[in-house]
């Protein structure tokens, strides 16, 4: 009679941790879930020297725009940084190149509406998304918005037509200088966007690209 009741026991014990360990495990996964809502998918793209971010375009404030040059209209925006003279000279120029590297020089952000992001197969040599936390977003988002010189009325301040359709160059708020250069600015940019990366070791697009590849999913070109 005793073993009887210590086996009845022992088995309501044992259902009992059984449940306890369900619920947790529920409670777990829908805690994961929850995590995977408030992440926010970004892109990083190459083009030729540069490199730069894709994100959604509401990570700008329409506000900011100039009004001849809104963005609203787009779903995305992909955003350069570069030296002034160099990033907006079609071709390379060997004194536009030597001037940003021997002194501080202005520096400007190059901006392109995209409606959809399929649409970077066209323009960027490589594409890779990366996941990132929300507030690594917000965090990037400040960052972004930081980089864009603003007149006296807080809009930022349109320079030349871009080298791609739908982009526009503005002006920057901080200097270009060597080792600064474009591809260590979009490794700061992820960097606040909570990407474990030194930015200064990423001189060259491939560099980072190589870098990338390991924390986040290619797109294009499609292998």
């Amino acid at each position: 009679m005793y073993s009887f009741s210590f086996l009845k026991n022992f088995i309501s014990f044992s259902s009992l941790l059984l449940l306890i360990f369900f619920v947790s495990c529920k409670v777990q996964n829908e805690d994961s879930k929850a995590v995977t809502k408030k992440s926010q998918q970004i892109y990083v793209v190459s083009q030729g020297w540069h490199s730069g971010v894709v994100v959604p375009a509401g990570c700008i404030p329409d506000s900011l725009w100039p009004d001849q040059h809104d963005f609203s209209d787009y779903a995305y925006l992909q955003i350069g940084w570069g030296d002034k003279d160099f990033y907006q000279n079609r071709g390379f120029n060997l004194w536009y190149g030597t001037k940003a590297i021997v002194w501080p020089t202005s520096s400007a952000l190059q901006v392109m509406g995209l409606h959809q992001i399929s649409n970077l197969k066209y323009y960027a040599d490589e594409t890779i998304s990366l996941e990132i936390a929300k507030e690594g977003y917000d965090n990037l988002c400040t960052f972004l918005q930081e980089q864009f010189k603003q007149n006296d009325s807080s809009r930022v301040i349109a320079l030349k037509d871009g080298l791609y359709q739908n982009s526009r160059f503005f002006l920057g708020s901080q200097s270009y200088y060597f080792p600064k250069n474009s591809n260590v600015w979009t490794a700061r940019a992820l960097k606040e966007a909570g990407i474990d990366i030194t930015p200064i070791w990423y001189q060259t697009q491939k560099l980072l690209l190589n870098k990338l590849k390991k924390e986040g999913e290619l797109l294009y070109p499609e292998q």
